[in-house]
């Protein structure tokens, strides 16, 4: 219709726009000019996806008279099948990647089955877990019955899922490495309600930040209701940047007298009196806690933490516990609370759990009263083997 057309005309060497006059009937150029409008509608955007004029009109002029645009612009209220893939997988050849990670050593044990690589939705993988079959869910169960994916394999999780990312799909392996996971958001826990199996939802995109590349990573999860006609239920419970660099992060060295596991007073009896860990997730043998934060060593009689156990590990999870659980000792200890992962400010690990040929000692230190905890885990000699930076907890009464 006349009210949706526009002219361009010069005025002074500026372009404005206008509306064009009425006129007694559609010319001809005007006939073609609507049936391409309309061969634009149906076969890309759809009915009622063309901007109104009192939108469109301000839109085009703003765009010549100020925008400095060069080449096409496009507005729409919806742009449609154009965002819509042509390939369900994005072009990925699912089949190939999926058979390259089943044949990877060591295996992602916390990669399903990659299901696409869209370009406007990124990587999605599903991964089923059965709570009977993991050391860490069905000895991490806070609720009696009912284990909670532990913060420390979701963040496993998302690192794995960073690499698949980045993946040959020959092989299933990445020549990037994963240097950090940064801003992580704990935001709700995925449970495993009457032991049963359940999935996870994967997301990444990834971004360019100067050398690095930066996976912008989800866990979430979907549930269906019961009733009929709902629509699914979808939550997200944990969020994460993994940072990829090129070549491996430098291991670190600090200065470290090891204390005298007398000095420590808090025997493992005693904090899994209060704590709900089982055997898999005991990993404090012994502790001390002062104002300022806790000394904890790293036990070395725990069964696997995964089934099977030799699997990949690119955050250490257990050593990360150690820093997660000593934070929470040192909530019960001072504040009498018990205090759960709420999210993170940045994770490396250097060296994973099976690497130490000595004992492993956890120094977590509170600067402001509990708000936040830096840790650092080493050996004997001062090797570290990972660094947690800004740790926030939430409480929950003892």
């Amino acid at each position: 219709p006349r009210q949706c057309r526009a002219r361009l005309r010069l005025d002074h060497g500026r372009p404005v726009v206008s509306p064009a006059p009425a006129a007694a009937g559609p010319k001809k150029s005007e006939t073609t000019a609507r049936r391409i409008v309309e061969s634009i509608r149906a076969d890309h955007l759809g009915p009622g996806d063309m901007l109104p004029p009192e939108a469109g009109v301000p839109t085009i002029r703003r765009e010549l008279t100020y925008g400095g645009t060069r080449g096409e612009v496009l507005v729409a209220g919806r742009l449609g099948a154009w965002l819509e893939e042509t390939d369900p997988a994005g072009g990925l050849d699912t089949d190939k990647l999926n058979a390259a990670l089943a044949n990877r050593e060591p295996k992602l044990l916390m990669v399903g089955e990659v299901k696409s690589a869209r370009l406007y939705g990124g990587l999605e993988i599903e991964t089923t877990l059965v709570p009977a079959e993991q050391p860490f869910l069905f000895d991490h169960a806070p609720d009696e019955g009912t284990p909670w994916l532990p913060g420390v394999m979701a963040t496993e999780t998302l690192a794995e899922l960073a690499t698949v990312l980045v993946a040959r799909s020959e092989t299933g392996h990445s020549s990037w490495h994963v240097a950090a996971v940064e801003n992580e958001q704990m935001s709700g826990a995925f449970k495993f309600f009457r032991m049963e199996a359940r999935t996870l939802y994967l997301n990444a995109t990834i971004t360019p930040d100067g050398d690095d590349l930066v996976a912008h990573t989800t866990l979430q999860s979907v549930t269906v209701p019961k009733r009929e006609g709902l629509p699914p239920q979808i939550k997200e419970h944990f969020s994460a940047d993994v940072r990829l660099t090129s070549a491996p992060v430098e291991g670190q060295n600090v200065e470290f007298t090891p204390p005298a596991l007398e000095s420590l007073d808090i025997t493992t009896e005693e904090v899994y009196k209060s704590f709900f860990h089982g055997p898999a997730y005991q990993v404090i043998e012994r502790a001390q806690v002062s104002d300022k934060g806790v000394v904890a060593v790293f036990s070395d009689s725990l069964p696997p933490n995964t089934s099977p156990a030799d699997v990949e590990s690119l955050v250490a999870p257990r050593l990360l516990e150690l820093c997660f659980q000593s934070a929470a000792l040192w909530h019960e200890k001072v504040k009498g609370a018990m205090g759960f992962p709420l999210g993170f400010s940045r994770v490396t690990a250097y060296r994973q759990e099976a690497d130490a040929d000595s004992r492993l000692f956890c120094v977590c230190q509170t600067a402001d009263d509990g708000e936040t905890f830096d840790c650092v885990v080493a050996d004997e000699a001062g090797n570290v083997f990972v660094e947690l930076a800004g740790y926030v907890t939430v409480s929950r009464p003892v």
